[in-house]
């Protein structure tokens, strides 16, 4: 752009042209007179300065300088799209131009020149199917393939969706990653294959979009033509044969997938590059390639703002110094235009102003706050055209919104809200291409939430069923080894078969320390054990492990130390009940206080988990008997006197099942439904 300087000259000459005529022509009026000469200092040569240096930064500005080079790493992020068309004699058919075949192959091409950081690839079909151009980036050899296809790129005619789809999944797809891939299906329908159960299981274990397309006349149908001399279009029996739109099986496949939508052009014009980039806008993208490019700091913009400036200065400079500068006509209309336009821009509308205000928060990521601006729109009486706007973009805010949502029963809600406003919009004007592809797009979103609620549901049944395992192994415990351990008056001998007993109490504690590690490791797999709901029970089991190992070890050297130990696991498993969370959503295991509190004394918050009150009940007991190793080789054992229990085994499952209740009722009130609303 450096060669425009060459017109700075030109308008130097110019303008010097100009003010010598308009010097002749003051003159010719007796204004060139000497004695007004000197009154009147002209500025022209000022203006003109300012015009030149002005022409000459923008110009530069036009060559677009920069400074600081510097290198940056480009990532090529993308998804791979294979583009399945419909090659049967059927796309002959006239009721799109040239034909449906043709038409397909303009709309595929004009796609793939837009998709510049995707692999594409191209598979074509008929009674068979053959794959055209494998996954590139190399969009020439794509279009030059596509360019050459037609019914004579397969073998067979006839339409098999069902298998050009397996081979698309088992050729193109093996190697690429999951849920990074789509299929963009263009057909006018009609399926001959039995294979389409199978390529739906393929497309939804390999997480693939599918996109179809129908194309034709649904209702009317058109003629096909031929070229075989003996007739125009092609016959059946003596009947010309008309083809028509098969929508029903291209809607019924894709809502068999995970991942689909359906657009039925038909007859209309096509946009398929708009249509693919709003469905994939919202999904992921992988690295497929990396390059490298050396980026400037551009300073452009300061040299305009220094022409535009000085222009503006040139425009204030007079061209003299003392003649007053008068108002042009120019200046006077828009100063009229300004005093009738004002009033009516300060008594603005309402819905308009709310509608600004939404579209700014929806900007800022303010969804909820947009949605409210909305709403209030809607109530202000807009005119019909901002109805629609204003529905529309209320349908967008609640589906953005849906992404922030806390649980997933309040996204499926918005959601659910938002293809209402999509179906609105639709009513006002059914042929709204933008309010058809977002309703597809938050219709597919609502399928995905309904199949993870469903997951999560089912994921929490089986958690409650291992948790209910698990708390009826801790009972039979408590009640074995309540059952092993020997009244007052029998502590001074050991009970025959005591260790046989002891070890099936053993037995039982060591399968639920494994019930409780496969627990953890099926439902918070990558989380430390030390901070699963869990924790508590799993520290308590092990201490209750560790007392029946030594019990069982000094049952024939030290019988007192092995029945105080028998107690201390007994007292652990009643605390392993305590702690066990009532429901999988609870993650926090009831406090232990009151690890010094007296013997004999039953704890004041064992009779708050009777009454059921918080979330989980606090156990306050002591645990009575408890000393250590140390102490207890420097006292006399037969003077030990061995404390009653603080709470019978009874008393402890019947807390248990008490608070179990509690806790239940309590967590059936958080439990989010999705909402149901009859639009």
């Amino acid at each position: 752009m450096l060669w425009l300087l060459l017109l700075v000259p030109v308008f130097v000459v110019v303008f010097r042209i100009r003010l010598t005529r308009q010097r002749c022509d003051l003159q010719g009026f007796g204004e060139g007179a000497r004695g007004r000469r000197s009154e009147h200092i002209s500025m022209e040569p000022w203006r003109l300065a300012l015009l030149v240096i002005s022409a000459i930064t923008i110009i530069l500005a036009l060559s677009r300088p920069a400074i600081n080079p510097h290198p940056k790493l480009i990532a090529r992020d993308g998804r791979d799209v294979v583009f399945m068309l419909d090659v049967s004699k059927s796309m002959l058919a006239e009721d799109r131009l040239p034909n449906r075949l043709d038409s397909a192959k303009a709309s595929i091409a004009q796609c793939v020149e837009s998709l510049e950081d995707h692999r594409v690839g191209l598979v074509v079909f008929a009674g068979s199917s053959s794959i055209v151009c494998p996954l590139t980036m190399d969009t020439d050899f794509f279009l030059d393939a596509l360019d050459k296809t037609g019914p004579d790129s397969v073998a067979h005619g006839g339409t098999r969706i069902g298998d050009a789809l397996l081979k698309a999944c088992d050729k193109l797809f093996s190697d690429s990653k999951h849920g990074y891939r789509d299929i963009v299906l263009l057909s006018d329908g009609g399926d001959q294959s039995e294979g389409i159960s199978s390529a739906v299981e393929q497309l939804n274990d390999k997480k693939i979009r599918l996109l179809a397309i129908g194309i034709g006349d649904e209702k009317v149908g058109a003629r096909i033509p031929v070229a075989d001399g003996s007739s125009d279009y092609m016959l059946y029996k003596k009947q010309e044969v008309w083809s028509k739109l098969d929508g029903a099986l291209l809607k019924n496949l894709v809502n068999s997938c995970n991942e689909g939508a359906y657009i039925p052009v038909g007859t209309r014009q096509m946009n398929l590059d708009q249509i693919y980039r709003r469905i994939s806008s919202q999904s992921e993208t992988q690295q497929l390639a990396e390059e490298s490019v050396i980026n400037y700091d551009e300073i452009f913009h300061w040299f305009i703002a220094l022409g535009l400036f000085l222009l503006l200065l040139m425009a204030l400079v007079p061209h003299t110094l003392r003649r007053p500068r008068a108002l042009s006509p120019a200046v006077i209309s828009s100063f009229i235009i300004l005093l009738l336009v004002a009033p009516q821009s300060i008594a603005s509308d309402k819905a308009q102003s709310y509608y600004l205000q939404g579209n700014a928060e929806y900007r800022d990521g303010a969804y909820d706050n947009a949605a409210l601006s909305f709403e209030n729109a809607l109530t202000e009486k807009p005119s019909s055209k901002l109805v629609r706007d204003i529905t529309y973009n209320l349908g967008n805010a609640y589906f953005k919104a849906s992404k922030t949502a806390e649980t997933s029963y309040a996204s499926l809600a918005l959601v659910e809200q938002s293809i209402a406003k999509y179906r609105l919009v639709l009513l006002l004007n059914r042929s709204d291409q933008d309010a058809a592809i977002n309703s597809e797009l938050a219709r597919m979103e609502r399928k995905k939430l309904k199949l993870t609620i469903e997951e999560q549901e089912q994921q929490q049944a089986a958690m409650r069923e291992a948790l209910e395992e698990i708390r009826e192994m801790l009972t039979t415990l408590i009640t074995q080894q309540a059952d092993n351990l020997p009244k007052r008056e029998q502590v001074k001998a050991a009970p025959a078969q005591w260790d046989l007993r002891q070890m099936a109490v053993a037995t039982g504690t060591k399968q639920v320390s494994t019930l409780i590690e496969d627990y953890n490791e099926t439902y918070f797999k990558g989380i430390p054990p030390e901070v699963t709901p869990l924790k508590d029970t799993r520290t308590h089991v092990a201490t209750a492990e560790e007392k029946q190992k030594l019990s069982l070890d000094l049952y024939l050297s030290e019988w007192l130390k092995a029945l105080t130990n028998g107690r201390e696991s007994l007292h652990a498993l009643q605390q392993a009940l305590l702690a066990l969370p009532q429901d999988p959503q609870g993650d926090a295991a009831p406090s232990e206080e009151g690890e010094d509190g007296e013997q004999g004394e039953p704890s004041e918050s064992s009779e708050e988990g009777e009454e059921g009150e918080g979330e989980y009940g606090e156990s306050e007991g002591g645990e009575e008997g408890e000393m250590n190793d140390s102490d207890t080789t420097k006292m006399d054992l037969d003077s030990i006197d061995l404390p009653p229990l603080s709470n019978s085994p009874q008393d402890i499952i019947r807390m248990s099942q008490e608070m179990q209740q509690a806790r239940q009722a309590a967590g059936s009130k958080k439990q989010g439904t999705p909402v149901e609303k009859d639009w």
